[in-house]
């Protein structure tokens, strides 16, 4: 079981051709183990929300070395994104529009990584039993 903190506040990336350009290849998959959307909870159980990652040269903003403000820096970056899915009926209440990908299946989590178009089909909602809000 998956616990959402009432007060998670987190945007999350949604996988789009521009950024990806069609499904990412396994190179560029990445899977992060998490207990909660907020908090640790005690128990070690871990699960995985779905991201993607790619080098990307161009400009964004930086910390300047020696300035307070950030500023413009032309480079090389590694951008990294949380997909994200429709809110199921759990989420929804607290983030109307979006909730992260959350795949809890190890076969599903190694398919996700090994890649291909047909691995889309991950980009869903985590059913509602298998999400619960704790205070």
């Amino acid at each position: 079981m998956v616990g959402l903190r009432r007060r998670y506040r987190h945007q999350v990336g949604a996988l789009e051709l521009q950024f990806c350009n069609g499904a990412p290849t396994p190179a560029y998959r990445c899977l992060v183990p998490f207990t909660s959307f907020a908090e640790p909870v005690r128990d070690s159980t871990w699960f995985s929300i779905v991201n993607v990652w790619r080098p990307w040269h161009g400009e964004r903003l930086a910390e300047q070395p020696g300035q307070m403000r950030r500023g413009r820096a032309l480079r090389d970056w590694q951008l990294y994104s949380f997909l994200r899915t429709e809110a199921n009926e759990v989420v929804r209440p607290i983030h109307e529009k979006a909730m992260p990908v959350i795949l809890i299946d190890p076969v599903e989590q190694a398919e996700w990584l090994q890649g291909g178009e047909e691995t889309l089909r991950l980009q869903r909602p985590l059913p509602n039993e298998q999400l619960e809000i704790r205070p």
